[in-house]
Formats: structure tokens, sequence, C-alpha cells
């Protein structure tokens, strides 16, 4: 089976697979969505560890959790 990919995406998958890519053709679909997640998430890790100011996750609160601001103190929602 001959592969369809582009450079760029042979390149991905091969940057996450390894050799074993070329042992699988019929699974390059896969493989590339895969990477390609793999790939955002790292990117994604790299701006939030590049930004000390925007809450981690773990840090993040519940709107419950939240202070009303002053002018809100009194309205129920």
């Amino acid at each position: 089976m001959k592969s369809t990919l582009t450079d760029e995406q042979w390149r991905l998958i091969h940057d996450y697979y390894g050799d074993v890519a070329h042992q699988y053709p019929e699974l390059h679909g896969a493989m590339l969505l895969l990477a390609k997640s793999q790939d955002i998430a790292a990117k994604a890790r790299a701006i939030l560890d590049r930004a000390p100011d925007v809450l981690k996750p773990t840090q993040a609160t519940s709107c419950s959790e939240r202070k009303r601001p002053a002018n809100l103190a009194g309205l129920s929602l």
C-alpha cells in the first residue's frame, strides 16, 4: 500500500513513531491524527510554560468559588 502523506505529514509521523511507522502503512491516517494531537499538546504546553500569568488547570477555580465583585454581591444567579 502506497502512502498518500505529504512530506510534512510523514515527518510528523516519523518524529512521533520513528521507524515503526514504515511497517504499518494502513495505519498512517490514525498515526497522523495521534501525532498531530501530540504536536498540538506540546505546543500548548510550551506556551503555558512561557506565560506564568496564565492559570494552570489545577489553579483554576469554579464560578461558585470566585468572589463576586462588590457591585454584584447582592444579586443571585
